[in-house]
């Protein structure tokens, strides 16, 4: 079979670069065949984030859309994703947390590097909230994806 197709990305109010980025590091670590696949990408509301802490949920959103599995809606994904596919923890790692709970989420997954990064996230965890600590995204996507 010949697929001469270049397949499209195209980011809205994200990075092109790091979707790009994110798509490479899924194909090549993660084992999220995504080289035929259009990927477009578009931020709720007209909103613009060059914010690297929300490099795993694009991640989890395009392989859960690839592997047409739903992501659980209680869930946040927060962490930066680097080219080997760890993850990195994002800085104010309390604050999110506590705006994740306002808005609902019930289970928090974050770069397990954050545990001793950031001490003070396991004492000021909201009361409910399950933190789910992952080194890479290999080991979510297993989780979650497959």
């Amino acid at each position: 079979e010949v697929n001469l197709a270049m397949p499209r990305r195209v980011a809205t109010g994200v990075d092109s670069r790091r979707l790009l980025s994110i798509l490479a590091v899924l194909e090549k670590r993660a084992g999220v065949r995504l080289g035929t696949c259009d990927v477009f990408l578009s931020a709720v509301g007209g909103f613009v984030t060059r914010e690297p802490a929300s490099d795993l949920a694009v991640a989890m959103s395009i392989a859960s859309a690839a592997k047409r599995v739903a992501l659980p809606s209680s869930t946040a994904f927060v962490g930066e994703v680097t080219l080997t596919g760890e993850l990195r923890p994002p800085p104010e790692l309390d604050r999110r947390v506590a705006e994740a709970a306002r808005l609902g989420f019930k289970e928090i997954v974050l770069p397990a590097k954050s545990a001793s990064a950031n001490r003070g996230t396991a004492r000021s965890v909201p009361s409910g909230i399950d933190i789910l600590n992952t080194k890479s995204i290999i080991d979510c996507v297993q989780k979650y994806i497959r």
